[in-house]
């Protein structure tokens, strides 16, 4: 079993095999009790994966991460019956929290460059106004929820951005590419419930969704600080 975590090319095959099942059952069966079974492991797996690799000689920074995966795995749970309204806020919430740890891990006493920070910035800017043109007539009672939820992704978005220069250029670029992943999942999700339908926006929203996890998680593990 360890074998399974310790060797790359497995443990991404492994990976992506229980991804493409927890998505095929998300598309083809019943919610209960399937997905309760199969969406689980997809965080499980990187659990398992942090806990057996994880170098990190800040006990603090180490706890952040594995916070942040149990927070993503309750609210992976909560969002399964998203048409609650009550499970979808509270798993919103437990996604806000989960990242807000992921920004507790990420954060560096590494100053940062206003002229390459304002640009990233404006297109971030720019993306939540897009987004919310869209969406703004249907969100009802979501808009609070709705704000602090993208204003927390971005918070994420940035201390990912803020990484760099302050660790190795793999673990910047890996766990950045998460982000984006996150990204992109997070948004066909809030288009999908709230403006209209995606072609293969369910294959979308978990592909991308499990895939930002993996990212993320791969890239802290190969990270190590530049003094």
């Amino acid at each position: 079993m360890i074998i399974l975590f310790k060797n790359k090319v497995y443990f991404l095959v492994i990976f992506t095999v229980v991804l493409l099942i927890d998505i095929t059952v998300k598309i083809f069966l019943e919610e209960f009790p399937y997905r309760y079974i199969s969406k689980p492991i997809v965080l499980f797996l990187l659990i398992g994966l942090y806990l057996i690799n994880n170098k990190e000689s800040h006990k603090n920074k180490f706890l952040f991460v594995l916070l942040g995966l149990v927070s993503f795995l309750i609210g992976d749970l909560f969002i399964i019956n998203h048409t609650t309204k009550v499970f979808f806020i509270t798993s919103m919430l437990l996604f806000s929290v989960g990242k807000l740890f992921y920004c507790l891990k990420f954060t560096n006493t590494i100053d940062f460059n206003m002229s390459r920070l304002t640009p990233f910035l404006a297109v971030c800017f720019l993306l939540v106004v897009v987004i919310f043109r869209l969406i703004y007539e249907n969100l009802g009672h979501y808009l609070i929820p709705f704000i602090i939820y993208f204003f927390v992704s971005l918070v994420l978005a940035l201390f990912s951005f803020l990484r760099k220069g302050a660790t190795n250029i793999e673990s910047y670029r890996m766990v950045f590419l998460g982000i984006l992943f996150f990204l992109i999942s997070e948004v066909v999700m809030v288009l999908k419930t709230f403006y209209h339908e995606i072609i293969f926006q369910d294959f979308l929203i978990m592909f991308t969704y499990g895939f930002a996890q993996y990212f993320i998680i791969n890239g802290l593990l190969l990270e190590y600080k530049i003094k």
